[in-house]
């Protein structure tokens, strides 16, 4: 059996890709500018540093991961554009989940029915700007 050799193909550039992950690279960031502002939603409000961010990213990684969401498994999410997307984009890559971002199907039950995802969760805007997930499967 052949072992296996990552790919580095990239366009242009003389600059080689970064091994690393996107999860790696977002902690090697935080560690280096925790002070700095990381993420911004002026319509709610929200303001992160990198530490504060880190500290959502990874609790939310930990939450998904004791849910059972585990690298390579699907998790859906339905929202407009929040602070809280950001957050499961960053906890997802941590895990090594894939993270499904749907807009175009017409409600979140359709989506629900049509998706792969294991896992999916859905802006309750009614319910104070909080987030749940919903077991799909």
């Amino acid at each position: 059996m052949a072992s296996r050799q990552w790919s580095y193909t990239n366009g242009v550039s003389e600059k080689p890709l970064l091994g690393m992950t996107i999860g790696d690279m977002f902690d090697q960031t935080a560690a280096a500018y925790p002070d700095n502002e990381s993420l911004v939603s002026r319509h709610q409000g929200l303001r992160y540093t990198y530490h504060e961010l880190q500290a959502q990213v990874d609790q939310l990684a930990r939450g998904l991961m004791s849910l059972g969401l585990a690298k390579g498994e699907r998790i859906g999410i339905w929202a407009p554009n929040c602070a809280e997307w950001c957050i499961t984009q960053f906890a997802t890559a941590k895990i090594g989940a894939i993270l499904e971002q749907r807009d175009d199907t017409p409600g979140f039950e359709i989506y629900v029915a049509r998706s792969v995802a294991r896992y999916a969760w859905r802006w309750l805007e009614d319910a104070g700007s909080e987030y749940g997930v919903a077991i799909v499967a």
